[in-house]
């Protein structure tokens, strides 16, 4: 007996004991296993944890729990000199290539070439601060795209760029927001029409794309901003996760704490709705930690994301 004279019971039961990685592999025998793997990657898609993706240039890997590397092809980083994730939401990534200042959306889930292109980003370069957020899917005709920047000769100002779906340019915005103010932006979300763009201490700006309108803001605050500023809705409930990488023990899972070599890590971080209150959206941070040995001046770097899966469907599949 092979695998495809078993019932389809069987084939689902196979697939919700195999790890996020397997499940991929798994959905692309055929329909049929496809199809059985549908309570699967539902299941996945409901984790509470997002998954870690490393792109460190040549090779990415998803990094499991247990801290095993699976090899993850993405022809659309592979060598890909400079490129930086910043933005991860809903399953899809938004990739920045210095030099060329060329930006595009990926879909590292899908079998096929899932590429959206944008238009070009006015600069070459973004700070190390830098900070994105999208709306919706880049497929959909509603997509907006927002870019928070610092500026280099001026950390006064904040520099944000907007596109929408559609456009051919980017609209920029010069903000006066004093890094006395507003130190990082580490971390970014979207919901009912309001980007959010927030630094470790709970400050940040909010921006309505729809009147154009941008504020600051302050969650540790007693002052409903919102009252006083008609065009915002009322917050939502916020979770800031600003350790992540030391809360999930991410140094452990990349073999850093018993590397004897100075390290690096950057991630980008992410959005996703709570599973306890769906009301609460859950913000992971941008951050970058060092890790450092004496007797060693060099320093390898690690650049990953945390991206929440979602499991396309192939374009095509065998019968």
């Amino acid at each position: 007996m092979s695998l495809d004279d078993l019932p389809n019971e069987m084939l689902s039961a196979i697939a919700k004991r195999l790890g996020y990685c397997d499940v991929l592999s798994f959905r692309l025998v055929c329909k049929r296993f496809l199809r059985a793997s549908n309570s699967a990657t539902a299941e996945i898609e409901s984790t509470r944890e997002p998954l870690f993706l490393l792109y460190p240039g040549f090779e990415c890997y998803m990094i499991s729990k247990t801290g095993l590397w699976y090899p993850w092809p993405i022809p659309q980083l592979h060598g890909l000199v400079g490129a930086k994730c910043l933005a991860s939401s809903m399953g899809w990534l938004l990739v920045f290539q210095a030099v060329t200042g060329s930006m595009f959306f990926i879909q590292p889930f899908c079998n096929y070439d899932s590429t959206v292109r944008i238009p070009k980003f006015p600069d070459t370069r973004v700070s190390r601060h830098c900070c994105a957020a999208f709306s919706s899917p880049p497929l959909s005709g509603d997509c907006i795209v927002v870019v928070v920047n610092r500026f280099i000769l001026d950390d006064n100002f904040l520099d944000l760029q907007v596109v929408r779906h559609g456009c051919a340019y980017w609209t920029g915005y010069r903000i006066q927001c004093p890094r006395t103010y507003l130190v990082n932006i580490k971390g970014s979300a979207y919901h009912d029409g309001i980007f959010y763009f927030f630094s470790p201490n709970g400050r940040g700006i909010r921006l309505c794309p729809k009147n154009l309108v941008i504020q600051k803001f302050d969650l540790l605050s007693n002052v409903d901003l919102a009252a006083q500023h008609p065009p915002f809705p009322p917050f939502p409930i916020f979770e800031l996760r600003k350790n992540y990488v030391r809360f999930v023990g991410l140094k452990k899972r990349l073999g850093l704490e018993e590397n004897n070599r100075d390290s690096e890590i950057v991630t980008c971080g992410t959005v996703m709705t709570s599973l306890d209150n769906h009301n609460k959206l859950v913000v992971i941070f941008n951050e970058a930690i060092a890790h450092r040995s004496a007797g060693y001046q060099s320093k390898a770097l690690y650049k990953g994301v945390w991206i929440h899966p979602r499991y396309h469907t192939p374009r095509a599949t065998h019968p």
